[in-house]
Parts: structure tokens; C-alpha cells; sequence
């Protein structure tokens, strides 16, 4: 098994039988390292230097992995010291700037951290994950005296986004506690 990183990207493949497999993105830190680009080698390599850690950039990218099997995920993420998998290689660099700057900047790192190392655990592969989301709509009143609206939320999955945010605004006094209060008890 080899790896070779993109110099254009953060993306790295794996070839195994002279077929190569896109795994998406991943982070790469030096444990003393304070800022800047990784200093990455130049061609492909078959593992990381000791002071190195590194991070899927979302759970697509584990579960890519989870797919090609354990005998591949284990030497490929202990070759990158993935702090997914290796409780030492986070441990390294758990508290260093590196390890919050650089690996925890990306939306969702934490939580990445946490489903990968749920999946990459599980004796078999976890049933798959909802991707579609869902949408909301009902028709209720501000006020008794008030005629009625419809309001629609949207928490479907667009695109590679991992959430969807919807914002309430208003001023005080204007029924946003209210509205939610209605809304929960219509969707439940």
C-alpha cells in the first residue's frame, strides 16, 4: 500500500492494486508546529515521520476507508497517526496550538473526531447515516387576535454541507419563544 498527497490539495489516495481510490481530504499538522503549511513529503511515502498527526476532514472520508476493510483503514490511519483512530497521536497533540488552529478549524472536527472513532471501532459497519434531512412546515398565529402564517424550516442536506442552520430573529416580545413552543408541539 502506498500514499501519495496531492502538492495542489489537501487529498490524498490510496493505491492498492495498482488502482487508485480518492479518500477526500485531511489535515496534516507537526506537533511543534505553530503556523504555516506542513512541511509534506515531496513524493509518495508509506508513512508519516514520528511528530506528525493528521485528521479526516468529515466522516465521508472514514467511512470511504471503513469500506475498503480493516486490514486496509488500520495500517493506512496508524500510518498517518490519525487522532481518529490513534489515542496516542491525539495525545500528542491534544494541546498544542497546532492541534487547535489547524485540525479543530474546520466545521465539525470535533464531532468528526468522535463518529470516526465510533465507526472505525464497530465490529461491522453501522447501519447507514440519514443524509437527506427534513423540512417542516405549519400554519399557526403570533396571537388569537392575529391572522395565521405558515413558516417552513429546511434542515434537508445540500450539497457537502453537514447541517443546515435556520435563524429565528425578531425583537423582544414578538413571539419567537412562542412560535417554537407551537412548532414543537406540531412536529411531535
Amino acid at each position: 500500500m502506498t500514499m501519495a498527497i496531492s502538492r495542489l490539495s489537501t487529498s490524498l489516495s490510496i493505491f492498492q492494486k495498482k488502482e487508485s481510490i480518492d479518500l477526500g481530504s485531511v489535515k496534516i499538522v507537526e506537533v511543534d508546529q505553530t503556523g504555516g503549511y506542513t512541511d509534506m513529503p515531496r513524493k509518495p511515502f508509506t508513512q508519516l515521520d514520528e511528530g506528525f498527526a493528521s485528521l479526516g476532514a468529515d466522516l465521508d472520508y472514514y467511512e470511504t476507508l471503513y469500506k475498503l476493510g480493516r486490514e486496509v483503514f488500520e495500517p493506512y490511519l496508524s500510518a498517518l497517526h490519525d487522532i481518529a483512530y490513534d489515542d496516542d497521536a491525539k495525545a500528542l497533540v491534544e494541546d498544542t496550538e497546532g492541534y487547535r488552529v489547524s485540525l479543530l478549524r474546520f466545521s465539525g472536527a470535533k464531532r468528526t473526531i468522535t463518529d470516526a472513532a465510533r465507526l472505525l471501532q464497530a465490529p461491522k459497519r453501522p447501519s447507514p447515516r440519514r443524509r437527506r434531512g427534513f423540512m417542516m412546515k405549519f400554519k399557526t398565529r403570533a396571537s388569537d387576535f392575529s391572522n395565521s402564517f405558515t413558516v417552513d424550516f429546511d434542515f434537508r442536506r445540500i450539497g457537502r454541507l453537514p447541517n443546515r442552520i435556520n435563524a429565528l430573529i425578531g425583537y423582544n416580545g414578538t413571539g419567537k419563544t412562542r412560535l417554537l413552543n407551537r412548532a414543537g408541539f406540531a412536529g411531535g
